[in-house]
């Protein structure tokens, strides 16, 4: 076989809900909010600030949007992103900026930066 175990009723999620997770306090807080299902486009364009990848601050929490996927920068050319734990290669995982193909960087617009919405 291909080396995968599967798991029977397993949990998982993609690279939006990753994000709403944190939102709302980490997984063992997590509970559905109609109010937060957005994808990762609609967070892009809920920012509260934004701007090409060239303009990136370095600071860490802030999200970076490529078409269909968000990550967030850890800082220092680090992103933690996640795929869809049902694909083989999927999951959370830790990664380097030039690791996918980001276009922007935003706040979103629920997350505290440094003091600032």
């Amino acid at each position: 076989g291909s080396g995968y175990s599967r798991i029977s009723n397993p949990r998982g999620f993609d690279c939006s809900g990753l994000v709403k997770r944190w939102l709302m306090g980490g997984l063992e807080h997590y509970h559905h909010e109609p109010a937060l299902d957005w994808n990762a486009r609609r967070m892009f364009d809920w920012a509260s600030e934004s701007g090409t990848l060239d303009t990136l601050p370095e600071e860490p929490g802030v999200l970076l949007n490529m078409q269909g996927h968000v990550g967030v920068y850890l800082g220092g050319g680090q992103v933690i992103e996640a795929t869809t734990a049902f694909r083989p290669d999927g999951g959370v995982q830790r990664t380097t900026i030039n690791m996918q193909k980001w276009t922007d960087w935003y706040r979103h617009s629920l997350i505290q930066y440094g003091g600032t919405a």
